[in-house]
């Protein structure tokens, strides 16, 4: 019996230390232009929102800024994947912006191809949300494997494009965030929940030979 007690009272422990990451809504724009904007409600209270852009066959091409309302978002290297002059892949974010609806102005270098999409992650680690992070670029592909570092309670995110009409197939275990298709560049998000914390092989199925970028980040959830 006090066994039993001490695992009931360890599931509610564990269920109330961490809080389940809540994903969407999305919201995308694409076109050629130097600059993009489109509105985007902002709902989360303990989140990240985050803007992915696309540049199709950049050469020197690539985002110089993006603002939410007043408020700036920044990357790092880490969040960018680039093949050569084909595809280029960036994350920008900000964590805890304020709630409601504003603009979200994409400022780039110049003008080219680009699709934007902007989504929200709630319930997350504000302090260190990006757990781990990764990313894979591969040419004339129907596969490619993706070693990550998950963490129990996660959400691990992949965000990838093809430089055609290609697509990958979403695993059981994972969940389609968007898939647009653009003047010949596909943008693809999914995303699933991991229970334990550990190194993990995510494949990437294309359903035909494709050049392909992604992006791939393990979320922490709430405490």
């Amino acid at each position: 019996m006090k066994k039993i007690i001490f695992i009931l009272l360890f599931i509610l422990f564990y269920c109330f230390v961490y809080s389940a990451i809540e994903v969407g809504p999305v919201t995308i724009t694409a076109g050629t232009a130097q600059t993009f904007t489109f509105s985007y409600s902002y709902t989360a209270t303990n989140g990240i929102l985050i803007v992915s852009v696309f540049i199709k066959e950049p050469y020197l091409d690539k985002v110089l800024n993006i603002k939410f309302g007043n408020l700036s978002l920044t990357t790092t290297a880490s969040k960018i994947s680039i093949i050569e002059n084909l595809i280029r892949n960036e994350l920008w974010y900000i964590i805890d912006p304020t709630v409601g609806k504003n603009d979200i102005v994409v400022e780039l270098t110049a003008t080219t191809t680009v699709i934007c999409i902007a989504f929200q992650l709630d319930n997350i680690d504000t302090n260190n949300p990006f757990y781990y992070e990764t990313s894979m670029v591969g040419k004339n592909v129907t596969e490619m494997n993706i070693d990550i570092q998950q963490i129990t309670q996660g959400l691990m995110l992949g965000i990838g494009a093809s430089y055609s009409d290609a697509f990958a197939y979403v695993l059981p275990t994972q969940t389609e965030l968007f898939n647009y298709l653009y003047n010949g560049m596909r943008a693809q998000a999914v995303y699933g929940f991991s229970t334990e914390t550990g190194n993990i092989t995510i494949p990437n199925y294309l359903n035909k030979n494709s050049t392909w970028t992604t992006l791939f980040f393990s979320i922490k959830a709430a405490q």
